[in-house]
């Protein structure tokens, strides 16, 4: 997201660039953590080299990389997903970061049809506007003396299966 804020190669990468000539717009809907804690990793993450020395800094993170801090977000609740199109439109957001999927919606992430329509409802909303979606996810993990499989995604198969591409760290 801030890569996408300054127009600069996702990681570095030179090939992985989205729109060279326009920075583009990140909602970071803020489930999981404190707005301070979230806050303050932006600050430190935002004091890199590249963004720093870059011509549009600070202008960039402001203007691109708005937080909501957002607790009675449901994707499965109409008038909760029309609020945030609202959003998505006003501002002209081409990225949204749910942080995380599973307190983003009231569904069960282990139905399989469950999260199917969980993004269904995604994909309804980017035909409307347009934006791209990062659901952040966790992983798996480990029961007492069993080592879970580091790349086991909690849930139904769909969470991944669904999605167009996934990171796993």
């Amino acid at each position: 997201a801030l890569d996408g804020a300054f127009a600069l190669p996702w990681g570095d990468h030179p090939e992985l660039r989205v729109d060279t000539d326009r920075p583009f717009r990140t909602l970071y809907v803020n489930k999981e953590m404190g707005s301070e804690m979230l806050g303050s990793r932006l600050k430190h993450l935002s004091k890199n080299e590249r963004y720093r020395k870059h011509p549009a800094y600070p202008y960039a993170i402001k203007e691109n990389f708005i937080v909501a801090d957002e607790a009675e977000l449901d994707i499965a609740n109409y008038r909760q997903r029309m609020r945030l199109m609202d959003v998505i439109g006003d501002y002209k957001i081409d990225l949204v970061i749910l942080d995380s999927l599973s307190m983003s919606w009231t569904g069960d992430e282990n139905s399989a049809s469950e999260v199917a329509g969980f993004y269904m409802h995604l994909r309804a909303i980017t035909q409307k506007l347009g934006c791209s979606w990062m659901p952040l996810h966790h992983l798996v993990k480990s029961q007492g003396k069993q080592v879970a499989n580091k790349f086991t995604v909690r849930g139904s198969g769909q969470i991944i299966q669904q999605a167009d591409s996934a990171v796993m760290l």
